[in-house]
């Protein structure tokens, strides 16, 4: 028979049972993007488009299967050879539905979740619904629900229950995952501590020297937390075992008064100690000027930390409301410093000093010495 009779005889197979999967399956296809917006109810989900693929490979994947065991005799070979009345066009019907209304029911009850269990918060002026610790234990539980689910549902429409309990199918799957606790483990383990504990929480800015990462933190998932580098604005993702071993400074958790920061000026001996510390009065009245993150209301504090070779070490201590405006608030003091220091003729160069010995003098000096004999 040529191609068209073999296609119009497979369209004839069809019931109306299928025909209703393979029309679902395309509308899926079409609007796989506003169905996951629906589900999860948040329109800027980062997770979001993963989903939509998802959705759409499934979807992609039985339609596939579909046209495959239609003009081939690729459904005889998926049927138990003691089964002589397999419908394979059935079976797969049910199968793939069952995975993705699975998915589709993992994807709502996970939305409902965060919204139930996590926790609101803003994020860069935008308010962000974010993971708890709660939240991402009682995902777990119930992904671990859908999949045993998925399981059981797919092998009891293939008529496979025996074959599960002769092959223990579910031990071997424990296997697998013992094995390969070495992968998924830590990163997971190591994500519910952090959420568990709420310091590197959505929000939270953070500086870890060890990973070069000043940034705020945008989420916190069990495999990794992702961040906003404060510098270049650009994404930073870090595997949650890697930023559990570092040490993390967090910023954010500051007083009443804002985050404490510093700027230290070298300047020289010849500048008397009252005209450096109006200098940089000055400097701090500046900068409140240019930068409104700086808190004016809490006055500057000005310390000598260190005597140097060639300078005097001046820190001015000052607060930052906003420290999402940490950086910008720094820039501030540096420029105002700038201007002050042009105005007022006080150089924040570090002077260049040094002094020449003489050898005839050190000699002479020697000399001068008496002998322990003597």
């Amino acid at each position: 028979a040529d191609m068209p009779e073999v296609i119009q005889d497979a369209l004839a197979e069809l019931g109306g049972f299928d025909r209703f999967i393979i029309v679902a399956n395309v509308f899926l296809l079409i609007f796989a993007e506003p169905l996951a917006r629906r589900l999860t109810g948040v329109a800027t989900d980062a997770r979001r488009h993963n989903r939509i693929i998802v959705l759409r490979v499934l979807s992609v994947a039985l339609l596939a299967m579909y046209l495959l065991s239609m003009v081939t005799d690729l459904g005889t070979g998926m049927c138990p050879s003691d089964d002589p009345h397999c419908d394979v066009l059935r079976r797969l019907s049910l199968s793939g539905l069952t995975i993705i209304v699975s998915y589709l029911v993992y994807i709502a009850g996970h939305a409902w979740i965060v919204r139930r269990y996590g926790k609101s918060r803003k994020i860069e002026d935008q308010q962000v619904l974010s993971p708890s610790y709660q939240s991402e234990i009682f995902s777990v539980i119930f992904l671990c629900t859908i999949v045993v689910f998925v399981l059981l549902t797919v092998f009891s429409i293939w008529g496979l229950k025996d074959w599960l309990d002769r092959t223990s199918v579910l031990g071997a799957l424990a296997l697998i995952l013992f094995f390969t606790k070495d992968v998924w483990l830590p990163d997971n383990i190591n994500g519910l501590i952090l959420l568990y504990n709420s310091d590197v929480e959505p929000g939270s800015v953070v500086r870890v020297p060890e990973l070069d990462l000043f940034a705020v933190t945008l989420r916190t998932s069990l495999v990794q937390t992702v961040f906003r580098d404060l510098v270049q604005q650009h994404l930073i993702v870090v595997p949650n075992a890697k930023l559990r071993g570092a040490k993390i400074e967090v910023l954010s958790k500051a007083g009443s008064g804002g985050l404490k920061d510093y700027v230290d000026f070298n300047i020289g001996y010849q500048v008397q100690g009252a005209r450096v510390e109006e200098l940089l009065t000055r400097v701090w009245e500046r900068a409140c000027e240019l930068e409104a993150a700086i808190n004016s209301g809490s006055p500057p504090k000005i310390r000598l930390t260190e005597n140097g070779d060639h300078a005097i070490a001046w820190r001015l201590f000052y607060c930052v409301g906003n420290v999402y405006r940490l950086l910008p608030a720094r820039y501030a003091i540096n420029r105002a410093a700038h201007e002050v220091s042009t105005e007022t003729g006080i150089g924040l160069n570090t002077p260049l000093t040094h002094t020449v010995l003489r050898p005839d003098a050190d000699a002479a000096a020697a000399a001068r010495v008496p002998d322990d004999h003597g």
